[in-house]
């Protein structure tokens, strides 16, 4: 796998009791929504460690990214749709790659050189999706029908840089996952213990693809600093490892055996408001892959630990 991942999340609170009889379950309708108007600023913090054993060697990486992200909502109109213009508005990154090479980057001086010439794509990229805004068109169910902005950003791009980010900042790739993050919290009504599942891609620079495959449940209310928040526990029962047959790596993928274990994995969501304010995911990913080089197999062992965390600023 490629050596640096990181960059790469919002939403509203009815409740429902339902009571009938003894044996009959409390239900509560978790239903978000986008207030005219509005502003949330979400801090995003993003830690990868991996390893991979290839060749004989240990191959570590390490990032650790935050990512701080505003987003505005216009007034919705009389077909129901609202558009909210999001903007991030602060990047730190630190990338530790195999050699001893160290890289920094500092939206608070963002013209700061990178240490090696391969690696002025990352800044010459990250400056941009600093200037950029993108728009995400929500309907009257707050779905979102669309997100515009990083084509225009990627069009402004020399070509080089712009290959290296068009998979992540694809606006059908983007839109994709704004519904699956707004599928985290059904609209159905829910029962302590209820389950649902989905499965969210994450594109990886390379021409590279993590699919996971994401069990919810619901454990009811918590009380977090004096408030009272809805929980719903996170866990990846699989993950999925794949690379386009174009990718510009010189190794190619054969095969791939992950296992995936999550760890301390939440969605707290504020009824008040109507959003989660807090999403946390810890996923340590293990197995076997198998590359190709001049059609020669070469097998690799993968031990990556990922942890995203996301916290709306009150």
């Amino acid at each position: 796998m490629n050596r640096s991942r990181q960059f790469k999340v919002f939403t509203s609170a009815v409740a429902i009791c339902v009571l009938a009889s003894p044996l009959a379950r409390a239900e509560v309708v978790l239903k978000q929504k986008i207030e005219d108007n509005s502003i949330t600023v979400v801090e995003t913090r993003v830690l990868s460690e991996q390893t991979l054993s290839l060749a004989g060697m240990e191959i570590k990486t390490r990032s650790d990214t935050a990512i701080m992200t505003k987003s505005a909502a216009g007034k919705r109109a009389a077909n129901g749709e609202i558009q909210v213009t999001n903007n991030v508005e602060a990047i730190q990154t630190q990338i530790s790659l195999p050699g001893g090479v160290e890289y920094q980057f500092d939206s608070t001086n963002p013209d700061q050189e990178a240490p090696i010439e391969q690696l002025e794509v990352v800044s010459t990229g990250l400056r941009a999706i600093l200037g950029a805004a993108f728009v995400s068109t929500h309907d009257a169910k707050n779905q979102v029908l669309s997100i515009t902005g990083s084509a225009d950003m990627l069009s402004k791009l020399d070509a080089k840089t712009a290959q290296f980010f068009s998979r992540q900042y694809d606006e059908d790739y983007l839109k994709e996952k704004a519904n699956t993050e707004f599928a985290r919290v059904p609209g159905n009504p829910l029962s302590v213990g209820d389950t649902w599942e989905l499965t969210d891609e994450m594109r990886i620079e390379g021409g590279q693809t993590l699919t996971f495959h994401n069990v919810f449940k619901y454990l009811g209310q918590v009380e977090v600093d004096g408030r009272k928040l809805d929980k719903i526990e996170i866990n990846c029962k699989q993950v999925d490892y794949d690379m386009d047959a174009d990718s510009p790596s010189p190794l190619k993928l054969k095969s791939s055996a992950l296992k995936s274990k999550s760890n301390d994995s939440y969605l707290l969501f504020d009824r008040t408001l109507g959003r989660p304010v807090r999403i946390r995911q810890e996923t340590k990913i293990t197995g076997d892959l198998t590359f190709t080089v001049n059609n020669t197999d070469l097998p690799a062992k993968l031990d990556l630990n990922m942890t995203t965390d996301s916290i709306v600023k009150p």
